[in-house]
């Protein structure tokens, strides 16, 4: 066989080998493709898959700035101990296991970390956790650690970057901002604009190591992930703190089921606070709910429904304050139901104002019996007025979850509508709405009839930009005459001042408002179950020139102690009235007003040693009439300024310490020959021997408070 035709041959049998190789090839493609394709996909899938992976969330802001909600970064930091190659770990395990001791877990001495880390390397560990919850400035040493420092495919270190979800102000306002949860809802303001506050959202190729954990195939790919946008709120954070401090206080007084507290800008309608505290079952005071706006939260309003059935009366022009009306000494029975004042009284023939300012029950009952219980036509009409108020409706705060009132229509909810359903809707029963939406109509009322909307959020922004704006929204621009708007906030105003609100009367700022008690299980007879109360009071301040409404609601109060808005939820409400204008003194526009509060940031009447009280005036830059003398003085508050006088003491009669601290009264009456005896703690509060009188000597004890 000549050469050309040997190489011929070994070309085809190369050739024919190659071919038939292909075509293996090719059928083993096949077969593992298409005839074997699931078993191969499916443990691919075991052991590769895409996760979802997000970019930090944008941070939620009060209204200057301080912030409510934030992503707070941390790592998890794990080794696997069998990549490093021997070389590297015998060099570097040392002064690892030493890093470690040092600065990440001192549980450990440096020898017991390297017999730790030489096991796991002994054993084959893929996945061990060094540590959890390592910040990001501790994660840039860590990176330089020995054998760490050679990265993750020669050194082994495994970063996993997590976060999570912090409140500075723990339970304040904690419902209303919401919670981020991964395998459930998210709920108030994180629920709510969540497609903005989430950050950039990827898949991430992870891996599956023999331990079963997984773990991603590329290192350090999240830090490049955008984060969400941020929400400027209109919640205040002082705002906020008194209305919960004060709710708080008064749940804990009381053992109250629940309390609600809400602040509200008159004009714009910017929700400052929204409180939400609730009993848990350790018995201490949580925000698991928003009562304020949710379904759970809808409630009889009660007597504070009151100011909706006496604009209705004046609106449709049916009667004046001065129509009168018998209260029938606080009892009356209409059809199969006894209507009864939360008082016993002797009053009968009164005006629909004095009705209305002693939350008479029988009173705004009759009056609306009398004038829209005659006819179906005028059953409509009151319904049709209530809804002319919007307290039909949501009022579309921008937060999830808002409750649908409940006010009965007398021909759709025939089936529920009795002859005394008006009557009992007059007074607040037969009727549901949240805290928020019976505000919305008080804070209307206090603008002159205009009804804005709530809202929570003014503007969200991203990376310093804004990208949306949220302005005031006016629901209503005219809820009723200005003629009758004036005539209620007149009657809101004598509640606080005669009526059952008189407890606030005193208050450094005016007040305007009204209080509610409701029986909750009020169709179950008295003998059959323990009566449980909710008590509310809803109104606005200053009286003079609203600022801001608010309403306190009190719920599952014990029939055994203290049920009455006017005893529970009216001075909650005088004490965040107080704190909130404490911070806004100087935008007062009643000097009368400006004067109070001065007076009541002075400290009270005192009596002590000139000089003394003198270093203590002028280093608190508190105003005082008159020099002081260096003798004894008696300091008296007079409105805007302190009042000195010089004290006299004469060694013939009983000196007059009460007010002062003790060490200057046991000065003086030691001085004049008594023997002083001591009882509590704080100021004289009384003298056992008269002041004035003849000084003879002897005993005398001094009772301090």
């Amino acid at each position: 066989m000549d050469k050309r035709t040997e190489l011929l041959a070994r070309v085809y049998v190369v050739t024919i080998f190659f071919v038939l190789f292909c075509l293996l090839v090719i059928g083993r493609l096949i077969d593992v493709n298409i005839l074997e394709g699931e078993k191969w996909r499916s443990k691919l899938q075991k052991n590769i898959k895409w996760i979802e992976v997000e970019g930090d969330r944008g941070n939620i802001y009060a209204d200057d700035g301080s912030i409510l909600a934030a992503s707070q970064p941390f790592f998890e930091i794990r080794f696997d101990a069998v990549t490093p190659t021997d070389k590297v770990f015998d060099q570097g395990v040392d002064s690892l296991a030493y890093y470690i001791a040092t600065f990440l877990r001192p549980d450990k001495s440096p020898i017991g970390w390297k017999n730790e880390l030489v096991a796991k390397r002994r054993n084959g560990a893929r996945y061990y956790q060094i540590k959890n919850h390592v910040d990001y400035n501790m994660l840039m040493k860590i990176r330089n650690f020995p054998v760490f420092r050679e990265g993750r495919i020669k050194g082994g270190l495994i970063e996993i970057q997590k976060s999570s979800r912090v409140k500075p102000y723990k339970e304040m306002a904690s419902r209303t901002i919401g919670v981020d949860r991964k395998n459930a809802a998210k709920i108030g303001l994180e629920g709510s604009f969540d497609e903005f506050l989430k950050g950039q959202t990827i898949k991430r190729l992870y891996k599956k190591l023999p331990s079963k954990s997984w773990i991603p195939v590329q290192e350090h790919e999240n830090m490049l992930l955008n984060k969400g946008s941020d929400l400027n709120t209109t919640l205040n954070i002082g705002i906020s703190d008194a209305v919960h401090q004060a709710v708080l206080r008064k749940l804990q007084q009381t053992n109250a089921k629940t309390g609600v507290g809400i602040v509200m800008d008159v004009k714009t309608g910017e929700i400052k606070a929204m409180t939400n505290l609730t009993r848990a079952s350790n018995g201490a005071y949580v925000e698991n709910y928003n009562f304020a706006i949710g379904e759970d939260g809808k409630y009889n309003p009660g007597s504070t429904f009151k100011l909706a059935t006496m604009l209705a009366l004046l609106e449709d022009g049916h009667l004046t304050l001065e129509t009168l009306v018998d209260l029938e000494s606080g009892i009356k029975v209409m059809k199969d139901r006894v209507i009864k004042d939360a008082e016993p009284h002797n009053l009968r023939v009164v005006t629909a104002e004095k009705a209305f300012v002693i939350s008479s029950n029988v009173g705004m009952a009759k009056l609306a019996d009398h004038y829209y219980n005659r006819s179906l036509k005028a059953r409509k009409s009151f319904v049709k007025r209530l809804k002319s108020f919007g307290l039909a409706n949501k009022t579309g705060v921008d937060i999830e979850g808002e409750a649908m009132p409940v006010i009965k229509d007398p021909e759709m909810d025939a089936n529920h509508w009795s002859g005394v359903t008006i009557p009992w809707m007059a007074h607040g029963y037969e009727l549901e709405m949240t805290p928020l939406q019976l505000l919305t109509f008080y804070n209307a009322v206090a603008n002159n009839g205009v009804m804005v909307k709530p809202y929570l959020v003014r503007d969200i922004l991203r990376e310093g930009k804004i990208l949306q704006k949220f302005e005031p929204v006016v629901l209503n621009q005219k809820i009723a005459s200005e003629f009758s708007i004036k005539q209620v906030k007149k009657l809101l105003e004598k509640v606080v001042e005669e009526g059952t609100g008189i407890g606030l009367k005193d208050n450094t700022v005016k007040i305007a408002g009204k209080t509610g008690t409701t029986r909750v299980n009020y169709n179950i007879s008295e003998d059959e179950e323990e009566k449980v109360y909710n008590a509310s009071f809803a109104g606005y301040f200053p009286a003079d020139n609203p600022r801001y409404s608010c309403i306190v609601v009190l719920y599952g109060l014990s029939g055994q102690g203290n049920i009455y808005g006017s005893q529970v939820a009216a001075p909650v409400f005088g004490e965040i009235a107080e704190r909130v204008m404490n911070f806004y003194i100087n935008d007062l526009d009643n000097e009368v007003q400006k004067e109070a509060f001065a007076s009541a940031n002075l400290p009270k009447g005192m009596k002590g040693f000139g000089p003394d009280i003198d270093e203590i005036l002028n280093f608190s830059n508190v105003p005082h009439t008159n020099k002081v003398s260096k003798g004894w003085i008696a300091v008296e508050n007079q409105r805007t300024k302190l009042d000195i006088d010089e004290v006299k003491i004469s060694r013939r009669t009983v000196p007059n310490v009460l007010g002062m601290g003790v060490r200057d009264a046991v000065y003086i009456l030691e001085n004049l020959g008594y023997k002083v005896k001591i009882e509590g703690v704080g100021r004289v509060a009384q003298q056992s021997i008269a002041p004035h009188t003849r000084n003879v000597g002897g005993t005398i004890t001094l009772y301090l408070e």
